[in-house]
């Protein structure tokens, strides 16, 4: 049984929507709401205060309830009120045709219950909405499908989209910050979002790059296919996948055999200690090892690799909260790139600087050997570990004036160098490049840029920091980088 309703009750309700006006909350918010609005509040009373100031702060605050509310003019209310998508088409019009053409719109129709609530899927509460294109992020309004993995298996999406966008240049830049950097809708559109493989999408082969001239100007078909939400498997990517696998096995491997010859040496002085076995020392070469020019090339090398590890390794982590106030020290990410490549080419002087100078040495028969490999080298890593097992009670002299160890960094540097030098060029001009890599090479340069990073990163502060300054019998500091001597 229907309950029935005060007759003067009813009439005061029309009387007041007929009006636009009722006192009580036109006192609320006087400048704020139209006053059919007000009216409305009077029987929907569960509009708390705080959610009317909400409401009146966002992008429609400005609207009647009857703007979209639409046949609820009469009361008692004889016709149902507009769907929500309905409501939103009057205004939104294109927004809406993209929306009917979506594949969102198509998972509605399979049983995907987020879109069946159309625009507030994505748009969220429409009274709570701010005059921005999506909630919050666009990012994180499309990983709340497209990051969960039973969702994307239960739709028959690639499993691998979330996260291939999180590791892209584009998705790091974007954690740290940047708006400059595209987000889902900047490549794949916010309304109108259809497969790639699918006609007419924007996102096809014939007109992809178009979509990458947004921000690569001049950007080519070739160039279009650097990117893809393909996981880097032997399937997909076989190229990438290999380099990913050579480049982990090699930092492994570099880590455990620094780590175990550091852990080795740690060890055996203190099983030393603990025997009354004697201490040995490093043989120090009471001659100058570095000349003053040596010794400059030396310090910018130090700065220019400082600058480029604070600056490149956030876009290897950039969902880390330190990372981010890192590249902030740089005034955000996009200065911080600058800065970057600035480094970069820093670096790439210092490299050429010290290149000149071996070859002015050369022309004049002074040219250095010392650097060069040699059997003796074999003998002093041998008798290096007979003296951490306890064999020997002295470290082994040099085989000559530098060490395998100097060598070992020097020509691991030496690649190091032209491998980041050549692949961060080719990536600071990655449109010029992409014209003679071929189809996927970019995103294999990417992928060794970053892994190269990471191994040099590893190399320098682990090994180098300790055999030349964390040594026991060289702490705190090896003074040859300032004064050529080490003692």
């Amino acid at each position: 049984m229907k309950r029935s309703i005060p007759l003067w009750n009813g009439i005061l309700c029309a009387l007041a929507v007929q009006a636009l006006a009722v006192p009580w909350a036109a006192a609320q918010a006087p400048d704020k709401i139209k006053p059919v609005s007000a009216a409305c509040l009077e029987c929907h009373e569960t509009w708390s205060a705080g959610r009317l100031e909400l409401f009146t702060k966002s992008a429609h605050g400005r609207k009647s309830c009857l703007d979209c509310h639409t046949g609820m003019a009469e009361y008692p209310h004889t016709t149902a009120a507009a769907s929500a998508y309905g409501a939103c088409a009057k205004c939104h019009e294109d927004a809406a045709k993209g929306f009917l053409a979506s594949a969102h719109k198509a998972a509605a129709g399979r049983g995907v219950k987020a879109f069946q609530h159309e625009c507030k899927a994505c748009h969220g509460e429409p009274h709570l909405i701010v005059k921005r294109l999506l909630v919050k992020e666009p990012m994180d309004t499309c990983s709340h499908c497209h990051g969960s993995k039973a969702m994307s298996t239960r739709l028959g999406l690639p499993t691998a989209v979330w996260k291939t966008y999180e590791s892209s240049v584009h998705g790091q830049k974007r954690l740290l910050g940047s708006k400059r950097s595209p987000s889902c809708v900047d490549c794949h559109g916010a309304h109108r979002v259809t497969p790639p493989d699918s006609p007419g999408s924007e996102l096809g082969l014939a007109s992809r790059a178009q979509v990458c001239a947004k921000c690569h100007k001049g950007a080519t078909p070739m160039f279009a296919l650097t990117f893809s939400h393909d996981s880097v498997d032997a399937k997909n990517s076989p190229v990438a996948h290999s380099v990913s696998w050579v480049y982990s096995f090699l930092i492994v491997f570099t880590l455990l055999f620094f780590g175990t010859m550091i852990a080795m040496e740690l060890v055996s002085l203190a099983l030393r200690r603990l025997l009354g076995k004697p201490i040995p020392h490093p043989h120090i070469d009471p001659e100058e090892r570095f000349s003053r020019m040596q010794r400059l090339q030396h310090i910018v090398v130090i700065v220019t690799f400082v600058v480029l590890v604070m600056t490149g390794l956030p876009l290897l982590t950039g969902n880390l909260d330190s990372e981010t106030k890192l590249v902030g020290m740089f005034g955000g990410v996009e200065r911080a790139a600058l800065v970057h490549r600035a480094a970069g080419t820093l670096m790439i002087l210092a490299t050429l600087w010290h290149l000149f100078w071996l070859w002015g040495v050369r022309l004049r028969d002074e040219l250095p050997t010392e650097m060069l490999p040699r059997p003796g080298d074999f003998f002093e890593f041998r008798d290096q570990l007979r003296t951490y097992l306890l064999v020997r009670d002295e470290y082994p002299k040099r085989a000559g004036k530098y060490g395998w160890i100097e060598k070992v960094e020097y020509w691991a540097f030496a690649w190091g160098l032209g491998v980041m030098g050549l692949t961060g060029l080719l990536l600071w001009f990655p449109v010029a490049a992409s014209a003679w890599l071929p189809k996927g090479g970019l995103f294999v340069v990417q992928l060794v840029h970053g892994f190269e990073a990471i191994l040099a990163t590893a190399s320098v502060f682990l090994w180098h920091f300790y055999q030349v300054h964390l040594k026991p019998g060289f702490f705190p500091m090896n003074w040859t980088w300032l004064t050529g001597r080490e003692k």
